[in-house]
Order: C-alpha cells, then sequence, then structure tokens
C-alpha cells in the first residue's frame, strides 16, 4: 500500500499539520527550543527542492508580526521566549501554546482571504 505525500504550499500548515500531531517524530521532542532549527530547514528544503515555488503565502514571519500586535509583546531577542513567557518556562506547555496560537493566526488569515 503507497501512502500518499500531500504537498504543503505553507509551513504554516505543515507545522498545524503533521507536526502538531507528532511533534516527537518531526522535532525529536517535544520542547519549543527544537522548534526553530527544524523551521529553518524545512523552509530550506522546500525552497531548494523547488526553486520555481515559494513559500511566501502564510509566511511564518508575518505569524510572528501578527502575535506581536495581538498580544501585545516587547519584541524579543528571539521568537520562542514569546510562548515560554506565556507558559512559565515549561518547554512542552510553550510548544502546545505556540501550536494554539498559529492555528489561531491561520484561521483568522483564512478567514480575512478574499472571496475570488
Amino acid at each position: 500500500m503507497q501512502q500518499q505525500i500531500k504537498d504543503y504550499h505553507s509551513i504554516i500548515e505543515f507545522l498545524l499539520g503533521p507536526v502538531r500531531k507528532r511533534p516527537g517524530l518531526y522535532l525529536g521532542g517535544t520542547e519549543i527550543s527544537l522548534l526553530p532549527n527544524f523551521i529553518i530547514g524545512f523552509q530550506v528544503g522546500y525552497e531548494m527542492a523547488r526553486p520555481d515555488t515559494s513559500l511566501q503565502e502564510n509566511r511564518f514571519a508575518d505569524f510572528l508580526g501578527w502575535y506581536e500586535k495581538t498580544h501585545d509583546v516587547r519584541k524579543a531577542s528571539f521568537w520562542k521566549s514569546y510562548f515560554l513567557d506565556e507558559a512559565n518556562q515549561d518547554e512542552t506547555i510553550a510548544l502546545t501554546i505556540f501550536f494554539d496560537r498559529l492555528e489561531e493566526y491561520f484561521i483568522e488569515m483564512k478567514n480575512a482571504a478574499p472571496i475570488h
């Protein structure tokens, strides 16, 4: 039986799908500190494998800007600290909060998309 591989056009879709469902498999653990390198690797790999396409839709940087604005946080030296602060420095809870906030952003952007 052959499995189908979904073609993700957005890092956000990929994070909210299989990564959220099985973070240990993709990140090697359930700590938010493992996420930044994974995201960078995913983006680089995607761009190298598909130079004619782009992950511009629902970019991760747009999510961070949205988070800063909607949660009235001060710019931090690194974005994972936003979620660690919210989780009282608990790495696993911070990862769960990250996925929850990312889903909020994704739903909001999806609902705001113009209908053609």
